[in-house]
């Protein structure tokens, strides 16, 4: 037993100094080392609680959709962990990334186990099985699916930063009491046509329409910025960040309402948009600033 967590922890190592090179490898794992680290992975994210604390700073990452380049680019911008705690907000593949999307998920993968207390990923909207079938059949290669599918369905759905930061990919759900709730979500599990886990990777801020609308993304809720009042302070959270582009925006990338109580960020570019990759750093005034790649 010893002897297979030296190898898998040496296999991340690898994995990570790789992708710190100039420029940046990706390490060509076989099939049993994939499995491996993917074992390994999905026992450190069940180790996490359903809402797992971070304290700041934090470097919190938007939807990547499997963009090695924004991935890499952007982890070579921010404090490397212990300095600094690293948070992707879900949908580290996706969107038909293929060999790009692996190698995306092997890295965070590798870094959660390197650093399991600073390293935490919540589960995305793009992250199962039927979402892959339906929008992004190549998000990784077909062989390395049923790993990553068992990955995906330990993610936790949320994260706190400094017990007053509530970290989603999604959103709210008129369900939603008490952040117990959350924590009593079972995992590992699937993805449901609705409910508490569903609403929160599937809700979406809409900024100009008060209280809860049906989504246009056919699954969660659409909610204004009274609701997302009412939910922080059920929760007794200061702030809301989530990951979105807002084509609405002056920046598509990293958008911040105080006025709001939240903010969002994209880690990848946006197809026929001028976008910058961006990731939202949280210091211990929680005052959300943008970092971009040089």
């Amino acid at each position: 037993m010893a002897a297979r967590k030296k190898g898998v922890v040496d296999l991340a190592a690898r994995v990570v100094q790789a992708a710190r090179q100039t420029p940046p490898q990706r390490v060509e794992l076989t099939l049993r080392e994939f499995s491996l680290l993917s074992d390994a992975a999905r026992q450190a994210f069940l180790a996490d609680r359903s809402v797992q604390e971070l304290a700041s700073p934090v470097a919190v990452f938007g939807q990547v959709r499997g963009a090695w380049d924004s991935l890499t680019r952007l982890l070579a911008a921010v404090p490397a962990p212990p300095q600094a705690s690293l948070l992707f907000l879900g949908t580290v593949a996706g969107y038909g990334a293929g060999v790009e999307g692996a190698a995306c998920l092997t890295l965070v993968w590798a870094l959660k186990l390197l650093h399991p207390q600073h390293v935490v990923c919540t589960r995305g909207r793009m992250d199962c099985e039927q979402m892959v079938r339906l929008i992004s059949p190549r998000s990784v290669p077909s062989n390395l699916l049923p790993h990553v599918l068992r990955v995906w369905e330990a993610l936790p759905p949320a994260a706190v930063v400094d017990g007053r930061v509530f970290c989603t990919e999604g959103g709210f759900s008129p369900e939603l009491e008490s952040m117990q709730q959350v924590l009593e979500l079972r995992r590992p599990c699937g993805m449901q046509d609705e409910g508490l886990l569903t609403d929160l990777l599937w809700g979406r801020f809409e900024r100009g329409t008060p209280g809860w609308n049906e989504s246009n993304y056919g699954a969660g809720y659409g909610f204004g910025p009274d609701i997302v009042d009412q939910m922080l302070d059920k929760l007794g959270m200061r702030l809301w960040i989530f990951s979105r582009f807002e084509t609405d925006a002056d920046d598509v990338t990293f958008k911040y309402w105080p006025e709001c109580r939240c903010a969002c960020v994209f880690s990848t570019r946006f197809p026929n948009l001028d976008s910058t990759p961006a990731v939202l750093m949280l210091s211990s005034d929680l005052q959300p600033v943008r970092v971009t790649a040089p």
